[in-house]
């Protein structure tokens, strides 16, 4: 990492690069350096699947480790990091970071910057000019509603009719092919209604299966388990 290289935040955590310290509502989390390593090299590259060959070349450089030392790391780092989707393991490949990670500089009340979430990135070449100005303003759009919603979700008690909830994948109705807001908007409001307490909701990965399927909602709903269903789209101008 440079040594100008900002810090990340993810859910109650902030990790710093120069020098490594990962902090849960500002007290300092107690992690090995190896696995402050590992963690490192997964936010800062987040939604982007790691091959465990290329993790533990990043971590260990050349000197030869087994591959159960660094899956021992990611363990000592889900158990740190506690409940919550984090980190995403693809069987015999590798590992990817999935919560949405922000770049902050400064001091943890001053952000500086929303960046990308779990997601793919447009390419440069297809980015119109003037478009990360437009995109970076729906990203702080979606990203501010989805913080009101938490934050009047973890006061408010579902009504006694709704008790689990499945967010299904946004439309993309803009012209962009790439559906990185539509989808990053979806899982930002399954990241902020899952603090409801009482409600149950259905994990990205199951709802997410259905995303481009034309099926009836109440089939929907029965076979993910849920009494409600929210629905949405998005259009980019």
């Amino acid at each position: 990492m440079p040594p100008d290289d900002p810090d990340r935040e993810f859910g109650p955590f902030r990790l710093s690069f120069h020098p490594k310290r990962l902090a849960q509502d500002g007290a300092e989390v107690s992690l090995t350096p190896k696995a402050l390593d590992t963690l490192a090299v997964l936010v800062s590259r987040p939604g982007e699947l790691i091959e465990k060959q290329d993790l533990m070349k990043a971590v260990w450089g050349d000197v030869f480790v087994d591959e159960s030392t660094l899956t021992q790391n990611i363990f000592t780092i889900r158990k740190v990091l506690g409940e919550g989707r984090y980190i995403e393991t693809v069987p015999r490949r590798g590992y990817r970071f999935v919560a949405p990670v922000r770049e902050v500089r400064g001091t943890p009340e001053r952000h500086s910057m929303i960046v990308a979430w779990h997601g793919r990135q447009p390419e440069k070449s297809r980015m119109p000019a003037g478009g990360w100005r437009v995109l970076l303003g729906l990203l702080a759009i979606g990203l501010i509603g989805a913080l009101v919603w938490s934050l009047w979700a973890r006061t408010t008690p579902p009504s006694t009719g709704v008790h689990s909830l499945a967010v299904l994948p946004f439309v993309n109705l803009g012209q962009e092919k790439d559906d990185y807001i539509s989808d990053g908007l979806t899982e930002e409001i399954i990241n902020a209604v899952a603090v409801v307490p009482g409600l149950k909701v259905v994990a990205r990965t199951s709802a997410f299966q259905f995303k481009g399927k034309n099926l009836d909602v109440r089939s929907i709903g029965a076979s993910l388990g849920a009494d409600t269903i929210m629905e949405g789209s998005v259009r980019t101008d």
